[in-house]
């Protein structure tokens, strides 16, 4: 009776499975929305609300879709971008240790110069619009007259960003990574940049890192097993006779094996 209780007690406890409920995708429910608005009759309140929500709807897909552009352009020109960076924040030490050994003013001032148009090729990296194209800054070819007005306007809008914003600490860490000042080598910079080209792993690439190894089929069987059964007493064999020498040497009698590896 206690058995037939405890399997009833447990029957009791077990939930009845119940199917999830499939969430429509956005462009679903902007498709229905859409259907619905089309019928005639529709109450005036209700087909605001309905109107408002398509809207809504509208904008947290465009929102979606920019979002997406947006990735795709800064994984597209991510190398560029960084390789620059690099360049530039490379030409920024070489100012900055230059202008602390300056002989004269006036070849400190043309390094104080250099120094701030390098420091605005920074802000140009750093601020640049992610859902653009990337116009380089040190192209292989002269760029277009479009490219180079719309390089010129980005250059202006980044200076009066930093302008308002005035992120020097974020800044510092772009321009020098980590904050290195003059004295540090130059290549640190460029070895702590690279960590933002490091990709990361991808799920398929971390399930193959670890899959187990398949087991060899040819090891099972009857055979097999009896193959390794052998093996064992073999080895108590050996055992034994390693036990018969090492008694037969505290008796003082050596073997000839004992002899073989004493010569």
């Amino acid at each position: 009776m206690k058995g037939t209780r405890l399997r009833f007690k447990k029957a009791q406890a077990k939930k009845p499975f119940r199917k999830q409920k499939k969430i429509p995708s956005l462009k679903n429910r902007i498709r229905a929305l859409e259907r619905f608005l089309k019928r005639e009759n529709i109450d005036a309140a209700t087909k605001a609300a309905k109107e408002a929500e398509l809207k809504h709807l509208h904008d947290e897909r465009d929102g979606k879709e920019r979002l997406e552009e947006e990735k795709k352009l800064a994984e597209k020109y991510k190398k560029p971008r960084f390789f620059e960076r690099v360049k530039v924040m490379r030409k920024l030490k070489q100012c900055k240790k230059a202008i602390g050994q300056a002989s004269d003013a006036k070849e400190r001032h043309q390094l104080e110069k250099e120094f701030e148009e390098n420091r605005k090729k920074m802000m140009y990296i750093y601020y640049y619009p992610k859902a653009e194209r990337y116009i380089s800054l040190f192209p292989a070819k002269p760029l277009s007259e479009e490219d180079t007005q719309r390089q010129q306007e980005l250059l202006a809008s980044a200076a009066e960003r930093f302008e308002e914003e005035q992120p020097e600490e974020a800044f510092e860490r772009f321009c020098y990574a980590h904050g290195d000042d003059e004295t540090s080598k130059p290549r640190g910079g460029a070895a702590a940049a690279a960590t933002l080209l490091v990709k990361k792993p991808s799920k398929d690439g971390e399930k193959k890192k670890n899959k187990k190894p398949k087991k060899d089929k040819t090891e099972k069987g009857p055979q097999a097993k009896r193959e390794r059964v052998l093996a064992d007493e073999d080895d108590v064999e050996d055992l034994s006779g390693d036990a018969e020498m090492a008694s037969g040497a505290k008796d003082g009698t050596d073997s000839d094996e004992d002899d073989f590896f004493l010569e």
